[in-house]
């Protein structure tokens, strides 16, 4: 079974191209895909745990204590803490970490202008679904939601993944077929090839958060998403919407946060 949005990385093709019924103007795909770049780069921020929040505030009265011992035995405890592996460690590695901490300060400044550009970024990716939609002449509602898309390359004839990521699209209901639009494509799957939407339990990891609002904001907390060590979104939960039409079997990867399309789909298609 295919992704619709699976994207071959070399030809930069999703393999449900067969589904595109239509395409809006170079001018607003270019324009569109443009804003996207930009905000890719501004995705994404997370918000420090509590529990490192905890960690610095220890390490910083750990700090103040060595400060304090220095003061009082006339800095015979610099001899102590050098003196003993155990203790050096202890005193000497908050330190370490208040240093890198205020290193990190800097960085945090930055991602919050970029904050600012972000929500204008926005604010002008909202204006160019209007424009799409009245290009398009759509006269039903749209809506912005996230679509599963996994990058990958051919190797030897087979496909090797490279890597999932979150891909913006506008979701809409047209006649009798459920449209999406993602790169200025129309794809348009007709109800009648809608077999069922199914949750899915996978463990998945993108690079970036595709959402206005952080990722641990309390719309998305019982979702149960967490950065890894490399940064990587996790989440191990989605919905496959299955496809069986005249090209092969097909699926469109939603994930479960998405809730007022997985109901508006649902509801549309009368699927149970």
């Amino acid at each position: 079974m295919k992704n619709v949005f699976d994207r071959n990385i070399k030809t930069s093709e999703i393999d449900g191209e067969v589904f595109c019924t239509r395409k809006t103007s170079n001018e607003v795909r270019n324009e569109r895909i443009q804003v996207e770049e930009e905000l890719q780069d501004l995705r994404g921020r997370a918000k420090r745990p509590l529990y490192m929040s905890f960690f610095r505030l220890l390490c910083l009265m750990m700090v103040v204590d060595c400060i304090i011992e220095c003061w009082r035995y006339d800095l015979n405890i610099i001899y102590f803490v050098f003196g003993n592996v155990v203790a050096g460690v202890m005193y000497v590695s908050p330190c370490v970490f208040l240093v890198l901490e205020a290193l990190g300060q800097k960085k945090r400044k930055i991602k919050y202008t970029k904050m600012i550009a972000d929500k204008k970024l926005f604010l002008r990716l909202e204006q160019l679904d209007k424009n799409v939609k009245e290009e398009l002449q759509i006269s039903s509602e749209i809506m912005r939601i996230d679509v599963l898309q996994c990058v990958y390359r051919i190797h030897k004839n087979k496909k090797i993944s490279d890597r999932y990521e979150y891909i913006d699209t506008l979701l809409y209901v047209k006649e009798n077929a459920l449209c999406f639009i993602h790169n200025g494509k129309e794809i348009s799957i007709p109800f009648m090839d809608i077999r069922s939407v199914q949750k899915v339990k996978k463990n998945i990891s993108v690079s970036r958060w595709n959402k206005q609002e952080a990722y641990n904001d309390k719309r998305y907390k019982k979702y149960r998403i967490t950065i890894d060590k490399q940064g990587m979104y996790c989440f191990n939960k989605y919905y496959s919407l299955s496809i069986v039409s005249l090209w092969g079997e097909y699926e469109i990867l939603i994930p479960e946060y998405e809730e007022e399309a997985l109901k508006l789909i649902k509801e549309t298609v009368h699927l149970q």
